[in-house]
């Protein structure tokens, strides 16, 4: 069974796991603080430590690829391509809400008790700001969903609709956020449209390292195989400041035609 190491970035806090094959050996979970490139290496380092002299080197990465935080999933990207380079290690990347769909489904098999006789489906969702929600839904008892394109942004509409259906067990947190028109010394919402919907990176769930070790194993059986030159983060969606930019060259370039027009 091949070394391999999982690499989960994506929310405010991380994890690294260990595994060999899908066997989990050690996972290490790192604080904000610790999230940082200056303490992830040694963290990395701990764990590659734990593979027996005698034993071949790594043979796996994988890694979260997004949704989730910009400077995390860079660091974590990065780190994931960097070993794959070194080691000639085989690179699997994995959507970081599929890992908690897995995280989910793992629930349900071990107590199926816990979840409404009646779901056939999960559905998970982050925030993505601006009103918008990052969802993926998946079979409740399927063994593996490695596409990509099951995770989308949508309205929050479409999150109380899932939300609404029967066959739906649906997984994120309601938090309440000061919104413009909120009273900032308020400590409850005075009203249901003051509560945001939640975002499990920033509350329970999280993805976890051992998790996605798991769940990229089962990828790798199946022959997914990533390629470290080309693979990025898949945020969806650019930055605000990246789409405050875009705005402002699109005013401009507009203003630029319009006085061009003028002049002809």
């Amino acid at each position: 069974m091949i070394w391999h190491l999982a690499i989960e970035t994506s929310g405010r806090e991380a994890s690294i796991a260990l595994l060999q094959g899908n066997h989990l050996v050690r996972e290490l979970n790192l604080t904000v603080e610790q999230r940082t490139t200056a303490s992830f290496a040694p963290a990395i380092q701990t764990l590659l430590q734990s593979i027996p002299a005698g034993d071949p080197p790594l043979g796996l990465v994988s890694v979260s690829v997004g949704p989730g935080s910009f400077t995390g999933l860079r660091i974590g990207v990065t780190a994931a391509k960097t070993l794959c380079f070194a080691l000639k290690a085989d690179l699997v990347a994995v959507d970081s809400l599929a890992i908690i769909c897995q995280q989910q489904r793992e629930a349900w098999l071990a107590n199926p008790e816990q979840f409404p006789a009646a779901a056939r489906r999960i559905a998970v969702c982050t925030n993505a700001y601006r009103g918008q929600l990052f969802i993926r839904t998946e079979p409740l008892d399927a063994q593996i969903d490695p596409a990509d394109t099951a995770t989308e942004i949508v309205d929050r509409s479409r999150w109380d609709d899932l939300q609404a259906a029967m066959d739906i067990y649906a997984v994120g947190r309601r938090v309440a956020e000061p919104l413009p028109n909120r009273d900032a010394s308020a400590t409850e919402p005075s009203a249901a449209s003051e509560v945001e919907y939640g975002t499990t990176f920033d509350g329970w769930p999280r993805p976890m390292a051992a998790t996605l070790g798991r769940l990229a194993w089962k990828m790798y059986q199946s022959g997914k195989r990533d390629d470290y030159w080309s693979l990025v983060p898949r945020y969806l969606r650019k930055s605000a400041a990246e789409e405050m930019a875009d705005e402002k060259d699109n005013r401009q370039n507009s203003a630029g035609t319009y006085s061009q027009a003028k002049k002809i």
